[in-house]
């Protein structure tokens, strides 16, 4: 009992993965390119969403350019039934990469917020 429970987890675990992770990859990516007031298409593509950033962010465009390996999970894995199961490993290894993101980018953009505000109020 206790493993097909595992199993079962594994599965929904692998699912959340699958359909969520993408779209909050894409959603930090399109967070920073708000920021820097840099209009941007309906894309779930992340490396497109990379190039815009570079323009106004190399650094920070540099830094997160790992995570254009989540491009199947924000783009062809978006929506049930239409994407293969995701192995265990990589999900993990996936999850891993995504919270990186969110990391980099809130990190980046909660320094640069902090050095506009010291700006303004000298």
């Amino acid at each position: 009992m206790a493993r097909s429970s595992t199993k079962q987890l594994e599965k929904e675990f692998r699912e959340l993965v699958r359909r969520w992770l993408g779209k909050a990859t894409e959603k930090y990516l399109k967070a920073a390119l708000v920021y820097y007031q840099v209009p941007f298409p309906k894309t779930h593509n992340l490396g497109e969403l990379l190039d815009l950033l570079s323009v106004r962010d190399r650094p920070l465009a540099e830094a997160l350019s790992g995570c254009t390996v989540l491009n199947p999970y924000a783009a062809e894995y978006r929506y049930p039934g239409e994407a293969p199961d995701v192995p265990l490993r990589e999900a993990r290894k996936a999850v891993e990469t995504a919270e990186g993101v969110g990391t980099v980018v809130e990190g980046a953009l909660r320094k640069k917020t902090q050095k506009r505000r010291k700006m303004t109020d000298s």
